[in-house]
């Protein structure tokens, strides 16, 4: 086996880049839109149906380690009336499992971490 090839495709996992992906997750009777525009930048938003955006587009930022996502400053707002700030997710594959936190925009309650299942659209 040859060391130095082995060696090279673990670090280009290492340095697998997101951008210009796009996950699509069903919330109610909308999808939620998770793009990360480069590989630093991450956008989000609510969509109908027809995948059009419904809602207000919101981004922030990403840094990634292997199959570990940590998003900074990524808060989506959901027809004014609720805020999920996503703090991380987990790839693998077409899937990733993000965890995010709740709140009403009234409140300053963050309430308990959650997780949703996004698919790669």
């Amino acid at each position: 086996r040859d060391y130095y090839a082995s060696r090279g495709l673990g670090d280009v996992y290492k340095r697998q880049s997101l951008s210009g992906t796009e996950w699509v997750t069903k919330y109610a009777d909308d999808y939620l839109i998770i793009k990360f525009t480069s590989d630093s930048k991450v956008e989000g938003y609510f969509a109908d149906s027809n995948f059009v955006m419904d809602g207000r587009l919101s981004s922030g930022t990403y840094t990634i380690d292997g199959n570990q996502v940590t998003f900074n400053n990524f808060i989506i707002k959901y027809m004014g009336s609720f805020e999920y700030r996503y703090t991380n997710a987990t790839i693998s594959g077409s899937a990733m499992t993000v965890t995010y936190y709740m709140k009403h925009t009234t409140s300053s309650n963050w309430g308990t971490a959650e997780t949703d299942n996004f698919s790669k659209r």
